[in-house]
């Protein structure tokens, strides 16, 4: 018996706590637009990122061409394309490694955002109504 009214005063003292937390009308449709914003932000310096990348990669790639003209116009020789090549190789390497990483983070958001968005709600829903929550209901 003690024990069930340990239970009930911690689950009081839990969803006083929990009531911290609920918010007022239309602070759901406000978070959702901060996190969009914030995320649009982000997608915006990543793009800028990957426009400077991209430039490099025109830029290493123009060089290593311009090599191979001198070459074949007799200004440089063999030796010195092979420096310029390897070299410009090494750095277009790199660089297309930070483009795949960049791209290989997208991440649509909507539907992470509405999840957690939902789950925040579910969660005031079941303070008001716990007997309703049980078992996923």
């Amino acid at each position: 018996m003690i024990f069930l009214i340990l239970i009930r005063k911690a689950n009081e003292l839990f969803l006083g706590e929990l009531k911290k937390y609920v918010l007022r009308a239309g602070m759901l449709e406000v978070f959702r637009l901060v996190i969009k914003e914030v995320y649009t932000t982000k997608a915006k310096d990543k793009n800028e990122k990957l426009k400077a990348l991209k430039t490099e990669l025109e830029q290493l790639n123009n060089r290593v061409k311009k090599a191979r003209d001198l070459l074949l116009v007799g200004y440089i020789d063999a030796s010195d394309y092979k420096d310029i090549k390897a070299t410009s190789k090494s750095r277009i390497n790199l660089v297309e490694n930070k483009v795949f990483n960049l791209n290989k983070s997208t991440t649509n958001i909507k539907p992470l955002r509405d999840k957690a968005l939902k789950v925040y709600q579910s969660l005031i829903f079941c303070m008001k109504k716990p007997i309703q929550c049980k078992k996923g209901k």
